[in-house]
């Protein structure tokens, strides 16, 4: 948010701009592992169900934002164009919302689409995590019985391509992504493992960034090259 209301040039077009944000974390349970309780469950289940129907709260309400946008600019008589952004499961969400925006409104299209670090839905990424943490269990115990060492694997969230949720949506005229595979500590919370994110599926154009450090899935937001690609996109609009 920073760069259009801070850097000289896109400041000059941000009077133009309507910001509205929303959670892309479908489950603040999952956020913060340490909070589950038995009382919490019937809860999580049900944000789950919601995240795998693709209606997630976050996405209607975005949805019902964007409508109302358009619409008001439309008696206006005018043409706005929709810029959808997002980091980390933001990615995933990105997807959904133009999804479900192509769904309830074909009309309306996301002139430009940026992800930064995407990965997919919370539960998706804990379930990785998870399996990784008993292999590494079972590695544990097996080392008491033999005589020699056998290495725990690095845990963490993979980079790799996943045409079937992280794409460029068909209501999406370009969309372009960042994403590193430098970082090792995550969200560091109690479980500490990395996030890598992962490439768009036939994005138009997708940044490989490296010598981010261990904290890279957060320092990739503010990482100067990648805000300059960003700024660089959006006023490209506007020629």
């Amino acid at each position: 948010m920073s760069i259009f209301l801070r850097d000289n040039t896109m400041n000059k077009q941000a009077r133009y701009f309507k910001f509205a944000s929303f959670a892309s974390e479908e489950s603040e349970l999952i956020a913060n592992p340490s909070s589950l309780s038995l009382e919490s469950l019937p809860q999580l289940v049900k944000d789950i169900k919601r995240s795998s129907t693709g209606n997630p709260i976050g996405i209607t309400d975005a949805y019902s934002c964007t409508k109302k946008f358009f619409s008001e600019a439309k008696a206006l008589g005018i043409k706005p164009k929709l810029i959808v952004m997002g980091h980390s499961s933001g990615g995933r969400s990105m997807v959904k919302f133009l999804e479900y925006l192509k769904k309830k409104d074909s009309s309306i299209k996301a002139d430009l689409a940026i992800s930064i670090d995407p990965v997919k839905e919370a539960q998706h990424v804990m379930s990785e995590v998870s399996g990784k943490i008993m292999d590494n269990v079972s590695r544990d115990i097996l080392d008491t019985f033999t005589p020699f060492d056998i290495n725990n694997k690095k845990i963490k969230v993979s980079s790799k391509k996943q045409p079937k949720s992280l794409y460029k949506t068909s209501n999406t005229k370009r969309w372009v992504s960042f994403y590193q595979r430098d970082d090792t500590i995550g969200l560091g919370g109690d479980i500490t493992f990395g996030i890598h994110g992962s490439p768009i599926h036939n994005a138009d154009k997708n940044y490989y960034e490296d010598n981010l450090g261990d904290k890279g899935h957060g320092a990739i937001t503010y990482k100067s090259t990648v805000l300059d690609k960003i700024k660089n996109e959006v006023l490209n609009l506007f020629k």
